[in-house]
């Protein structure tokens, strides 16, 4: 995540290692929509 996405280890913490849901980590309202719907 760090290399693809340039994670810091406390935002990998913080939001998970899932790469598809890693680009929405700017709009907090669309990962969390995202991460509700897709992996939930």
């Amino acid at each position: 995540m760090q290399e693809a996405f340039d994670f810091t280890m406390e935002r990998f913490i913080f939001y998970g290692g899932y790469p598809d849901a890693a680009p929405l980590v700017h709009d907090e309202a669309r990962w969390a929509a995202y991460v509700s719907d897709a992996l939930v």
